[in-house]
């Protein structure tokens, strides 16, 4: 039990480490152009300027967000006829946004939602390890019943030991079935059957690891485990292709623990209804964090109006017309009756 504790304080180094937000983009999308988009992108990571540039942007790297508490070191613009040309998104593709126009006469509705996807990235669900309320306290900050610091402390403390669990055990099945690819059939079948001892083997060990479970580290605990040195030769002979796909996947993982985003949209007229922390009568801004996404996609939304001075004007002119029109109807008979009063008078 003792062995195991030491693990999990062990692991819980890497998602601390990860977890503090590295980098920082503040996205800024202007809907108020008369059908034109426009999206400027602030940001920390100068290698991104790469992707950015390869997309059509202009980016100007020595351009910072004036009073911003980040120090941002790139700046990259970009304008469009519609939310579909403004892609590929500047991080994470699959981000379905829409601006839907409905117009009311008076006024028109605005109504600006995107959807941003689940991580495709696990080969292993978490459900399996913490349950949706744990979930929701430990990815969103929601379901969290009112409890005194102490019972707090212990409750994430539990929920804490249940994430780093599932965050060990993605890596380990990662790497199995990075591995199952380049084995025989014979060996894929007793790592199968036998996956689980491997895990504890590894899971006892893995206070000399003090980082994810790299295809190499692997080898050597499962060649501990079995004997022999089948899957250090293995590795040996396709070192290239498994640590390019491992570093790729690590580090598109690693980015839902390290990226923060703030996502601001200024909307055509007054905002009426939104889900962002932050807005004013024009402007909603969105804290996100990718780590939300690990489990289920996340939606934000923003509704506003725009009063159309020209149909207020036009209704405003129908009614003082129909008005005159009206009493003038109305005032003949009356003429006429006085006419015919004064016709008999004489």
């Amino acid at each position: 039990m003792k062995r195991i504790r030491t693990f999990f304080l062990c692991m819980a180094v890497v998602p601390c480490i990860v977890s503090c937000a590295e980098e920082y983009y503040y996205v800024k999308t202007d809907f108020t152009g008369n059908g034109k988009i426009g999206r400027t992108v602030y940001f920390t990571d100068s290698l991104q300027s790469v992707r950015f540039q390869e997309a059509g942007w202009d980016v100007d790297t020595a351009a910072s967000l004036p009073g911003g508490e980040v120090d941002y070191k790139c700046v990259a613009m970009n304008s469009a006829d519609g939310i579909g040309d403004l892609y590929p998104f500047f991080v994470h593709t699959g981000v379905e946004e829409r601006m839907d126009k409905k117009f009311k006469w008076f006024v028109t509705e605005f109504r600006y939602s995107a959807v941003f996807p689940e991580c495709d990235w696990l080969p292993v669900g978490m459900d399996g390890f913490m349950n949706e309320q744990e979930r929701n306290i430990w990815l969103r900050g929601d379901g969290m019943e009112p409890v005194s610091g102490y019972e707090l402390m212990y409750r994430l403390d539990d929920i804490n030991d249940k994430f780093m669990n599932w965050y060990a055990y993605s890596f380990f099945e990662y790497d199995c079935n990075l591995f199952m690819e380049y084995m025989e059939k014979s060996q894929a079948d007793s790592l199968v059957k036998y996956k689980e001892a491997v895990y504890s083997e590894i899971r006892d060990d893995f206070g000399s690891i003090m980082d994810e479970l790299t295809p190499e580290c692997f080898a050597g605990v499962a060649d501990r485990y079995f004997g022999g040195n089948y899957y250090g030769c293995l590795y040996g002979a396709n070192k290239a292709a498994m640590d390019e796909r491992y570093e790729s996947d690590v580090e598109k993982m690693n980015g839902y623990f390290k990226d923060y985003w703030y996502f601001t949209v200024d909307m055509p007229g007054r905002i009426v209804e939104t889900d962002a922390k932050l807005h004013d009568s024009s402007s909603a801004t969105w804290y996100i964090y990718p780590i939300r996404m690990l489990d289920a996609p996340l939606a934000i939304e923003a509704v506003s109006v725009k009063t159309n001075l020209w149909a207020c004007i036009v209704t405003a002119i129908a009614i003082v017309g129909v008005g005159g029109l009206i009493a003038l109807l109305c005032g003949v008979p009356a003429r006429m009756s006085a006419s015919q009063r004064a016709h008999v008078l004489r």
